[in-house]
């Protein structure tokens, strides 16, 4: 990716699958896959399983394609349209009601926002790495911990989810600078505790450790997983 990203932008490399490569690939594609790989191999570390981290990182790369239209329009009959017409309607006062919020105070409730509502796995890929600053009147402003070039159309995703959600239009403004409780870091948290009380739950139960001193048997690493 690094060789691919190399020549796309200056044309220099003597390597012919990397030209071929390159001339096929879109930019914008090779970057994500890049910025991928490199958060999924920055949480190896912490992840309970990284043989799953990687099945992740790897899924994700497969899956991810911003060429595709984030936005899909289905064409319906007129008799859909007006069975439908009553059910929409309820539901999307109903959501308007549920989601609607007039502002956000801090991270934290940033964060709990990002992780419940719906959108496409680039826009939580590339926002869900930033920090929430502030949201002054109309204003989101987010901390990135590096500058970032955020394809249009991913930014015009993240952006109607946030007018839909405020019931205005909001702008959003990233600065670079110190990133702390991410939204994805914070969700990435929470399951390696639920995992860890989980764990813990299973080994300080008598039964089980008497049923496996009997048995002489063994709980594979990583195989513990808490109920949801």
């Amino acid at each position: 990716l690094h060789q691919i990203s190399l020549e796309q932008v200056l044309k220099n490399s003597e390597i012919d699958y990397i030209k071929r490569l390159s001339a096929k690939i879109d930019g914008e594609f090779c970057q994500l896959l890049y910025e991928i790989a490199m958060n999924a191999y920055s949480k190896f570390n912490v992840h309970p399983n990284p043989k799953e981290a990687l099945e992740i990182c790897l899924l994700r790369m497969l899956t991810f394609n911003p060429l595709h239209k984030l936005t899909e329009t289905t064409v319906s009959t007129p008799k859909e349209e007006k069975k439908n017409l009553k059910k929409d309607k309820s539901k999307e006062s109903e959501k308007k009601t549920n989601t609607s919020k007039s502002f956000i105070n801090s991270n934290k409730e940033w964060a709990d926002f990002f992780n419940k509502i719906k959108m496409s796995p680039f826009a939580r890929n590339y926002f869900g790495n930033m920090s929430f600053k502030s949201f002054d009147e109309e204003i989101v402003t987010l901390v990135s911990s590096e500058p970032m070039e955020i394809p249009e159309n991913i930014l015009l995703e993240f952006k109607s989810i946030l007018n839909e959600a405020f019931a205005k239009e909001v702008e959003i403004k990233i600065e670079v600078g110190s990133v702390t409780e991410a939204p994805i870091e914070i969700k990435n948290n929470e399951i390696i505790e639920k995992n860890n009380k989980a764990e813990a739950s299973i080994k300080n139960d008598k039964e089980i450790q008497h049923f496996m001193n009997k048995f002489n048997g063994k709980i594979k690493e990583g195989s513990i997983k808490p109920l949801k």
